[in-house]
């Protein structure tokens, strides 16, 4: 029985590799499924993983085996070769129209467009089949990867961070996996983490050797001729050999700019531009940008009790107002123009109704202070008609010294003192000694009404 082994997850310290991610083929922790690189992925169990993974990866070696055969070997071959022999029958009639130069000059021309036409569509087809094969190639590392990782994961090999060699696009593959691995392999590596370690019984471990070598050897000969095809592209003999040594046709300066395009094509294609309904959006966040300075300058003024004061105020804030409205309609649209003055024309009045509630209360409180002052007052005197004689003074010159402050808060105010201070002038000619019960509610129901 040999245990499995469980690496260390580099990327999340104290976690280990338990877990198999099929999309990417490679050891994973729990965590980076969660949080790491491989969210969203699938996933299963290693040691599910190193028992039943390489028999699919078997079936997919087999089945990229077929589809690189169907798919880019034989329709690259039927396609290269006949616009090669497009080419060539075309070269060789315009060497033989090239006798003939004097009689058939505008037939050698079209033969000439004809000729950068086929060009332009072999090397057109050279870059597609190129990226292609590109494609598989990485489809094919892919799997030889996984089949690393599954191997390393049972023991059957050391895996080597430096097997692998990239060179452009040339991958070194590591020997094949035998069943003469299995006998050899170390029962536990020094940095595996014995938790959670399973064992697999020696039947299985011949088994996955088995599959693992025959992903292997099925994907050895595939990728190495993809790798020997982009080599050969790395030399400019090639081209010439493919295209011909005419002055028409297309070098290798020519491929790369034509693959440059078709990457920058790709590249402006995916970077698509940005709607309408964003842009107008935007349009809107960046002329909001000023409203800031308006609220805090509302925001941080004050209501003072004194009216003179209060008008400087409102004075001072409608200057503002009336230069922020300049700002805005040479900065601003006129619909945005219409919102900002009616939102201001709504503040304006809202500060209003604030300072007369205000002062209506003032008022209120400065009127019940000279009642009880009034009230006290009487009970302490002895003579009932001087006392109350000077209380209704009193009573009148303080009332009318807090109704002259109030003259600009507002008319209805105004006249609800003035008719109080004339009723209560009455009601003392007529009873110069009223209760203190009476009194007050003399004044409840306008208080109640004012409320």
């Amino acid at each position: 029985m040999t245990a499995v082994q469980y690496s260390a997850c580099p990327i999340f310290p104290g976690e280990v590799e338990d877990y198999y991610c099929t999309d990417c083929h490679t050891p994973c922790s729990g965590l980076a499924l969660l949080v790491g690189p491989h969210t969203g992925h699938s996933r299963l169990p290693l040691l599910h993983a190193a028992e039943y993974m390489p028999a699919t990866l078997r079936r997919q070696a087999h089945t990229l085996q077929q589809q690189i055969r169907e798919e880019y070997t034989l329709p690259k071959e039927a396609h290269c070769s006949s616009l090669h022999s497009t080419l060539q029958h075309l070269q060789e009639e315009r060497e033989q129209k090239k006798l003939q130069l004097e009689r058939l000059q505008q037939e050698l021309c079209e033969l000439d467009v004809k000729i950068d036409t086929a060009a332009q569509a072999c090397a057109t087809a050279l870059c597609h089949w190129s990226q292609r094969r590109s494609g598989f190639v990485r489809k094919a590392q892919l799997l030889l990867h996984g089949a690393d990782a599954l191997a390393k994961t049972v023991g059957l090999c050391e895996r080597n961070s430096h097997s692998r060699r990239r060179s452009g696009l040339h991958t070194v593959v590591s020997p094949p996996i035998t069943t003469s691995d299995m006998d050899s392999a170390p029962a536990a590596s020094p940095d595996a983490t014995p938790t959670d370690a399973a064992a697999l019984s020696p039947q299985t471990i011949r088994t996955i050797a088995k599959e693992l070598s025959e992903v292997q050897q099925l994907l050895m000969h595939p990728l190495h001729f993809l790798e020997k095809e982009t080599e050969e592209e790395q030399n400019p003999q090639w081209i010439s050999r493919f295209l011909g040594d005419e002055g028409l046709l297309l070098s290798e300066k020519d491929i790369e700019k034509k693959q440059g395009l078709s990457r920058q094509s790709k590249n402006t294609s995916s970077s698509t531009s940005i709607p309408s309904d964003s842009r107008i959006v935007l349009e809107r966040m960046i002329t909001t940008q000023k409203e800031p300075k308006k609220q805090t300058l509302s925001s941080a003024e004050n209501y003072p009790i004194d009216g003179n004061n209060n008008n400087n105020n409102n004075n001072n804030n409608n200057n503002n107002n009336n230069n922020f409205d300049d700002n805005d309609d040479s900065d601003d649209d006129s619909d945005d123009d219409h919102d900002d003055k009616d939102a201001r024309s709504a503040a304006h009045r809202q500060r209003w109704r604030h300072d007369i509630k205000r002062r209506e209360r003032i008022l209120r409180e400065g009127l019940n202070r000279c009642l009880l002052s009034e009230t006290l007052q009487k009970r302490r005197t002895t003579t009932s008609s001087l006392s109350v004689g000077m209380g209704v003074a009193g009573d009148e010159t303080d009332v009318n010294d807090i109704s002259s402050s109030s003259n600009n808060s507002g008319g209805s105010v105004h006249e609800v003192v003035s008719q109080l201070l004339r009723r209560h002038t009455a009601k003392n000619t007529i009873n110069p000694q009223p209760s203190n019960h009476q009194r007050y509610l003399f004044y409840s129901p306008d208080w109640e009404e004012d409320q």
